[in-house]
C-alpha cells in the first residue's frame, strides 16, 4: 500500500532532523508520485516552512500547468537560494518516477521515469554553497509543506541522499522499480517506503517515523526490494538495526 493524499491538510510529518539535508553540498531526491490532477502547485517533500531563510529544501510542482517537478534549496538568507525546474512534465492518473539532484555549483539534474529532463529557469537562483536554515530546522514533510500545498494524489518510496548525486544509470534503475536501498545506501539520509500498513509510517534510516494526517491507504507501485542477505549488508548504514527490524515487520522479510 502507498498513501493517497487529499488536497488540503493531508500529509506525513517527521521530525526536524538536521541529518537529512542541513549542511549538504549536494543532494539527491527520488520518489514515486501519482498526481490526480494539476490544479495547484502541490508540494511533494521538503524541510520547508514558507520562509526562505528558515527552510532547507523543497520539491514541488510548478509551471503553467503545475506539472513540472521543481527543486529549491536555501541558505541562511532570505534572498539566497538555488533552484530549477524540470522542462519535462508529469502525467496525471498514473505513477511517475522523479529524481532531482543538486550540487553546490548550482548544477541541477532531473530524471522523469528514468529519462533525463533538462533543467529550466524557475525562480531567481543566486546559487548557494550549502543548504542551511538560519533558524530552527523545519520538520520534514511528505505530500505537503508546513505552509500548506497538500498533494491531491498518491506517493510512495521517498528517499533523500545527502552529499551524493544519483547517476543516470542509478536513476534508470530506480525508475525500473528498484528500491532506493540498492543505490549507495551509505549516503541515504532519509527513506520512507510508505507501505501504508503502519501509522506512523516507518522511516528506515534515522527512525524518523512520519505522523499520518488523513492520507489513506492506496495500492503501492511494484518495487523490487533487497533480499535478506542484501539487507544484512545494510548494517553499515546509521540506524540499520532499527531499520532492519522495521523492514521485517513491514514486509515479513527474514533478516
Amino acid at each position: 500500500m502507498a498513501r493517497d493524499f487529499a488536497a488540503g491538510t493531508d500529509g506525513l510529518t517527521g521530525s526536524a532532523s538536521t541529518a537529512i539535508a542541513n549542511g549538504a553540498t549536494s543532494l539527491s531526491i527520488a520518489l514515486w508520485v501519482w498526481p490526480d490532477n494539476f490544479t495547484a502547485a502541490y508540494k511533494l517533500i521538503g524541510q520547508w516552512n514558507g520562509s526562505f531563510d528558515k527552510s532547507i529544501f523543497l520539491i514541488q510542482l510548478s509551471g503553467a500547468g503545475n506539472n513540472k517537478p521543481s527543486f529549491i534549496l536555501t541558505a541562511n538568507a532570505s534572498s539566497q537560494d538555488s533552484d530549477r525546474r524540470s522542462s519535462g512534465t508529469l502525467t496525471s492518473g498514473q505513477w511517475n518516477h522523479v529524481v532531482c539532484t543538486w550540487t553546490a555549483t548550482d548544477t541541477f539534474t532531473f530524471y522523469l521515469d528514468g529519462s533525463s529532463s533538462a533543467p529550466e529557469t524557475w525562480l531567481t537562483s543566486e546559487g548557494i554553497s550549502a543548504a542551511a536554515s538560519s533558524g530552527s530546522t523545519p520538520a520534514i514533510t511528505v505530500g505537503k509543506a508546513a505552509d500548506g500545498g497538500s498533494l491531491d494524489g498518491k506517493m510512495a518510496e521517498v528517499a533523500v541522499w545527502k552529499n551524493y548525486v544519483i547517476t543516470a544509470p542509478e536513476a534508470s534503475s530506480l525508475a525500473k522499480a528498484y528500491s532506493p536501498l540498492f543505490v549507495n545506501p551509505s549516503a541515504l539520509s532519509f527513506y520512507a517506503p510508505i507501505i501504508g500498513r503502519a501509522s506512523p509510517e516507518i522511516e528506515l534510516i534515522l527512525a524518523d517515523n512520519l505522523t499520518v494526517s488523513g492520507a489513506v491507504n492506496y495500492a503501492h507501485p511494484r518495487i523490487i526490494y533487497p533480499s535478506s542477505p542484501q539487507m544484512r549488508r545494510f548494517t553499515t548504514v546509521a540506524g540499520a538495526t532499527a531499520a532492519q527490524g522495521a523492514w521485517k515487520s513491514l514486509l515479513g522479510v527474514g533478516i
